[in-house]
């Protein structure tokens, strides 16, 4: 069902490429159907929602295909009463890469090909997505309705739901949760298209732009948000998606080009709070636009109900929502930023230089080097920060102005996990971004420049954010830079320098250092790594001492290998790498100490009955539903809500024997299994 559903949309992306643009062109098609995707997949989840039927499968992919008929014939158009023109005659169109570009392409593709292999071999298994993202796709399907429930995770029913819909979506049609990642990477392979697209349009030869995508495609946190249900990545292909379509319309002034630009900022509103910082911007950049050519009311009027239509349709459920719900709602959609106001304590000055240094040395990123090489980046940043603090009489060590509810601390000696939450951006992006500014500064383009104001002043007042307004220091909130870091990225095209010789060398062999990058973030993580020392030392084992120690071209592949190996090994896990493991293993790749819970409960409980739940926040919770997500979970907040004749697990610190009633199945350190008489 979900490939006949992807088809569907295939083809009903092709047929808006066709109406719209009077051509098949690859980029076009890709980035529509992504829009395509996301917004009906929104829009049938919440009808079916409405009708108590999104368990349904049949309902679901019906209501999909009614959409897209509609709005085909809607587009077709034969008799031409909503559109001026006849359907143009059928044009595939495209520029083949040749020279340099296409090994720069290969490259892009062999990163992207490297994400969709690690996404196939493991299920998500980042802390915010087990506890908050994912599970609720099974609640929803489980009631058949988004309606609330008492939820053990308050954020499960708060944060916004359109990339879990998504989600939803791949489950419910699909049936594994294996598929989960697909919505990501897709969103992972629109950033790129749309890096290149922009570059493009701000006058970058097509060299210049396929760099700036591989360079950015490169960033390790991108990459490793990839397999995460955070919305990072998803939010800033939206609004990537959206700045393409607004360039596009202050070139041509076609409304079509606008419509699909406020589609996909609409859609980004009801995916993660990041993108109402994002929003003034957009909004100053489209009014600048109007004022400079004079537009007349009917274009604001246009611009602002096709805006509404789409924002209440595809973002407002949850909004709504919440304000219906507020009084039962310990949280909120911007709960977890904790703003603060600037000045508002004695210490404030201190706070507010300690933790900017904090995340500027965050910034200096190291991530995606290896070895020795990784280490000495790591010594060397270290004795730089080290001496900024004592210039400026600030200790970044100090265990204080960390954000609420984190216990982790700044130290130097204790490198930062390399995964979804705390990766940056990686050694080349210290060089390039700032590198890229000043080129365009002593340039002569003025499109480049005005796009470098909005996106640097973006990214500033991100960081400000951080640094400032929230009240503070945690080592996962450089996530929150990779919207205005992708927006700012397109310019990255600045940086190729012409014609000639070193026009082509430099962008190459820098392409070639942030593939390594790119490669390494992906093979040695701390999340889902495909090399680990256990799986270096085990090829070291299997493959050279089978190799016979004579000749010379066998002696130097044994002496360069093994020096290879224990370089690599260096900063490599201890553990075995995802692919050998068992599937709550891979879940609890990050957090091992749930895996002997879950193993307990399996033991003890059957895995199609359903479970009465009382504990608190955990990332267990997801594992509750089973491995093949057979089992119902319902929450309570007290035990007198539990009926007769059913399973109920609880937290030891909550209850410590059974109560009247209740029966004792099994029991550990953490949990006791009851079953109700």
């Amino acid at each position: 069902m979900l490939i006949l559903s992807v088809l569907i949309y295939l083809m009903f992306a092709f047929l808006l490429a066709w109406r719209f643009y009077h051509e098949i062109q690859f980029t076009r098609v890709v980035t529509l159907f992504f829009l395509v995707t996301v917004a009906f997949n929104i829009l049938v989840a919440e009808v079916l929602s409405l009708a108590g039927k999104l368990n349904e499968p049949g309902w679901f992919l019906l209501l999909q295909i009614a959409c897209c008929l509609l709005g085909g014939l809607i587009v077709w158009d034969p008799k031409q009463h909503i559109f001026a023109q006849p359907l143009p005659r059928l044009n595939f169109t495209g520029r083949l890469p040749h020279g340099w570009e296409r090994l720069l392409l290969i490259l892009i593709v062999s990163l992207i090909a490297l994400v969709f292999y690690s996404g196939s071999l493991a299920p998500i298994n980042n802390s915010d997505s087990l506890h908050t993202h994912l599970p609720r796709i099974y609640y929803w399907i489980q009631h058949a309705s988004l309606a609330s429930w008492d939820s053990i995770t308050e954020t499960q029913l708060s944060y916004p739901i359109n990339l879990s819909l998504q989600g939803l979506w791949l489950f419910l049609l699909g049936g594994s949760e294996m598929l989960f990642y697909l919505m990501t990477a897709l969103a992972l392979m629109v950033v790129v298209l749309m890096i290149y697209e922009i570059a493009i349009l701000l006058g970058a030869t097509p060299f210049a732009a396929l760099f700036a995508a591989l360079a950015s495609l490169c960033y390790p946190v991108i990459l490793l948000q990839t397999f995460s249900y955070q919305g990072d990545v998803f939010v800033a292909a939206l609004a990537l998606v959206s700045v393409f379509f607004l360039l596009r319309y202050f070139r041509g002034d076609q409304q079509i080009d606008l419509a699909f630009s406020l589609l996909a900022l609409a859609v980004a509103l009801g995916t993660k709070q990041t993108a109402f910082l994002y929003l003034p911007f957009y909004l100053l950049a489209l009014l600048l636009y109007w004022l400079r050519h004079k537009k007349q009311a009917r274009v604001y009027l246009f611009a602002g109900g096709i805006f509404l239509v789409f924002f209440a349709s595809l973002s407002s459920y949850k909004f709504i929502q919440n304000a219906r719900e507020q009084d039962r709602l310990q949280s909120s959609m911007f709960a977890s930023y904790r703003y603060s106001m600037p000045f508002s304590q004695p210490d404030d000055g201190l706070r507010y230089t300690t933790n900017s240094l904090r995340y500027l040395y965050q910034g200096a990123s190291v991530d995606g080097l290896t070895g020795r090489l990784k280490i000495g980046a790591m010594e060397t940043r270290d004795r730089v920060f080290r001496w900024l603090g004592r210039q400026l009489g600030v200790d970044l060590e100090v265990k204080a102005y960390t954000s609420q509810g984190d216990n982790e601390y700044f130290k130097y000696d204790n490198p930062l996990a390399m995964n979804e939450d705390a990766a940056w951006f990686g050694p080349l992006s210290v060089l390039l971004l700032p590198l890229s500014a000043v080129v365009i500064l002593l340039g002569r383009n003025k499109a480049q420049k005005s796009y470098l104001l909005g996106a640097f002043v973006f990214l500033v007042v991100v960081f400000l954010l951080i640094a400032v307004l929230i009240t503070g220091w945690s080592p996962t909130n450089g996530r929150y830079l990779i919207l205005p870091v992708l927006l700012f990225s397109p310019l990255l095209s600045a940086l190729v320098p012409g014609q000639g010789f070193a026009g082509k060398f430099i962008p190459i062999l820098l392409g070639i250092l942030a593939t390594g990058i790119g490669f390494s973030a992906l093979l040695i993580n701390d999340s889902r790594p495909l090399i680990t020392q256990y799986s270096l030392y085990s090829y070291q084992k299997e493959r050279n001492q089978k190799l016979e120690d004579t000749g010379f071209f066998n002696r130097a592949y044994i002496y360069i290998s093994d020096r290879v190996i224990e370089d690599l090994a260096l900063t490599s896990s201890n553990r075995r790498d995802i692919r050998h493991l068992t599937y709550y293993e891979q879940l609890f790749f990050q957090s091992s100490g749930n895996l002997s819970d879950i193993e307990f409960i399996n033991a003890n409980l059957p895995a199609t009955e359903t479970l009465y739940v009382w504990m608190p926040k955990s990332i267990l919770e997801y594992a509750l539903f089973g491995r093949d997500k057979t089992r119902d979970l319902i929450p309570v907040r007290r035990v007198d809500q539990v009926p007769s004749g059913v399973y109920f697990l609880v937290d030891d610190e909550w209850l410590k024997s059974p109560p009247a009633g209740m029966t004792l199945i099994a029991e550990n350190v953490h949990f006791l299994i009851l079953r109700t008489d």
